[in-house]
């Protein structure tokens, strides 16, 4: 499942407000039409994603192109501006820690030789910050830049999830529905809670199929020199890759985890014992 077609299934089942405005989902959805595909997009497909005349579909494309973000480029097909790319560059310039933990992601991304994810909190939301590509084919296209939705589900949601006070943890699965991306993911607040404990437990968080079906991802908490956690970082992985190199793989998302924080032992070890997430000896080395 692509990057939009996951994320429609996300969104589709929470409730909307009454006051939404047709005209801009339709236009985010074109956008989101628009990233989903490597190539231009012509207006036709825009309308046959979003259910539309090709007329609507046109004045959508040509709302963006006014307002400078995409661009017309030939035979009725549109692709995105400058002004689009700026905005998920703001939206990374604006986090120090994607600066500071880059190049322990670039470096679990090429050991690993798969996709690298950096995750923050961000506004009481689990963002996506940073995504490094490795060199395998897997791609899972819902993880990238500024996506929030899928927390209870992914190991880098976990990992940040793991690491709030209990009723912090309370407020945001109250506050959310626990939306069914494959038959493995988890939806009962119980069970949730329950992985969670694991995620303290074992100071590493899985997504066993949950999010893509055939894909395994694990992440471990980044630290700051508080002992906070304040990102997880992660890799995605083949289910067969990862049922034979696991171990392996761990390891080293542990070791990049570290080698990002730079927290000593005695910082990770009091932040973590405020909300019961064990350091493992890997996040409790310094970077040298």
């Amino acid at each position: 499942m692509r990057g939009a077609a996951l994320r429609a299934a996300v969104l589709a089942a929470e409730p909307g407000p009454k006051d939404l405005l047709t005209t801009v989902e339709r236009a985010l959805e074109a956008l989101e039409t628009m990233a989903d595909s490597p190539m231009p997009v012509p207006a036709k497909a825009v309308a046959q994603r979003l259910g539309i005349s090709l007329g609507t579909s046109y004045r959508v494309l040509h709302t963006l192109e006014h307002s400078g973000y995409v661009v017309r480029l030939g035979h009725g097909c549109f692709g995105f501006s400058g002004k689009s790319a700026s905005l998920t560059r703001q939206f990374q310039d604006g986090l120090d820690v994607v600066q500071t933990f880059r190049p322990a992601l670039k470096r679990l991304a090429e050991e690993a030789e798969e996709d690298a994810y950096l995750a923050i909190l961000r506004g009481g939301e689990i963002a996506v910050a940073e995504v490094i590509e490795g060199s395998k084919a897997l791609h899972v296209g819902v993880l990238e830049v500024g996506f929030t939705r899928v927390a209870h589900a992914s190991a880098l949601g976990k990992v940040l999830l793991a690491a709030r006070p209990d009723d912090a943890i309370d407020d945001y699965l109250g506050q959310r529905p626990m939306v069914a991306l494959t038959p493995l993911t988890l939806v009962e607040r119980r069970e949730i809670k329950d992985d969670l404990r694991t995620v303290r437990e074992t100071g590493v968080g899985h997504d066993l199929e949950e999010v893509v079906l055939g894909c395994c991802c694990v992440a471990a908490p980044v630290w700051d020199p508080r002992g906070a956690v304040v990102g997880s970082m992660g890799i995605s992985v083949p289910a067969d890759r990862w049922h034979r190199e696991g171990a392996r793989l761990t390891r080293l998302c542990r070791s990049a985890a570290a080698q990002a924080s730079g927290v000593g032992p005695a910082r990770a070890r009091e932040g973590a014992r405020e909300v019961g997430l064990r350091v493992q000896p890997e996040f409790a080395t310094r970077r040298s």
